[in-house]
């Protein structure tokens, strides 16, 4: 498999009135070309800003503060903005959260679809039909027709369809979807979704997937990086995460699933709420909501237990049962 892209250490700060808050904390990953990984979290645990410190996309008050971001073997958080500019949207394309909001409310879809065509330099006739073959690749009807149209003539999903129109057009060789089925109803985010499996098909690209759903994770996802306050806390293959989840977060997450075979009257829950970024606990920073937290676990963050080569999890007490 082709290593795209290597995250090392990758650290963030966010400056607020309150404080500096680590928002990103010495966070690992690798995505393979043609392989999907997701990253999973409770809100706030630091998953679109780890998509946005990879993009070079931070606010104005956000600062990477160490780690490297390997593009190909190039290291993004090396370069500059101009730099950058060439990457984005060429090389690496980025699906926002809210498919409500992601598109210009001012242009056409030609207008914004074309946008990805500029560098090539071509004659606007050329451009114009590259859109209508790019809409029709996402299922566009009659895209000859929707060029002159404006986003508030479009439904939720297919403005989605037309975000990643916008972000395949360059024939990139990563992906990263930050949500991309937010407030679509559960009919369309399975067109999204397969939709997008088809393209990663053909471009054999690989695609980062920010997501709340396991289930979706479970269908759609090749790896998966569990992350809570800010660090990754487990990471794995799918089938062998979920299989045998080793960190007491994982293990929560996935037995608040329901499934059709087994009938219960109140499904089970993470007892508590996520430390607050400014305020973080000694030691692990899941010990206060977690059942098997030991002294050590409240005085000492968890070193990386490696089962196998592609299996690794922080929890001093992986492997036991509760």
């Amino acid at each position: 498999m082709t290593e795209l892209l290597k995250v090392e250490h990758l650290t963030t700060w966010l400056a607020t009135r309150e404080g500096v808050l680590n928002a990103v904390d010495d966070v690992s990953f690798s995505v393979h070309a043609g392989r999907t990984m997701a990253l999973v979290g409770e809100s706030g645990s630091g998953k679109s800003m780890t998509c946005l410190s990879i993009m070079g996309l931070l606010p104005e008050n956000g600062k990477s503060g160490g780690g490297r971001v390997l593009f190909e073997g190039e290291d993004l958080l090396a370069k500059n903005e101009h730099e950058m500019q060439q990457i984005r949207g060429v090389n690496i394309g980025m699906i926002l959260q809210d498919p409500m909001t992601a598109l210009n409310p001012l242009f056409t879809i030609g207008n914004q679809v074309g946008e990805a065509f500029y560098r090539e330099r071509l004659s606007r006739a050329e451009r114009q039909t590259r859109c209508i073959e790019v809409l029709r690749e996402v299922g566009i009807p009659a895209p000859e027709e929707r060029l002159s149209a404006y986003p508030h003539q479009f439904s939720g999903g297919m403005r989605q369809r037309v975000a990643i129109a916008m972000n395949i057009a360059s024939r990139p060789k990563l992906l990263i979807a930050d949500e991309p089925t937010t407030a679509l109803d559960v009919t369309v985010q399975l067109q999204i979704l397969e939709l997008l499996r088809k393209i990663q098909r053909q471009l054999g690209m690989g695609m980062i997937l920010v997501t709340h759903d396991l289930h979706v994770v479970s269908q759609f996802c090749d790896d998966v990086a569990i992350m809570y306050a800010g660090r990754i806390v487990e990471a794995g293959p799918v089938d062998k995460v979920f299989k045998a989840p080793s960190h007491p977060y994982t293990k929560g997450l996935l037995a608040a699933v329901p499934t059709i075979d087994a009938t219960v009257h109140r499904l089970p829950l993470v007892k508590g709420n996520p430390p607050s970024m400014l305020q973080m606990p000694d030691g692990c920073r899941f010990a206060p909501r977690c059942d098997m937290a030991t002294d050590q676990c409240r005085a000492e963050y968890p070193a990386w237990l490696h089962f196998d080569e592609d299996r690794r999890v922080a929890c001093w007490r992986a492997g036991e049962e509760e």
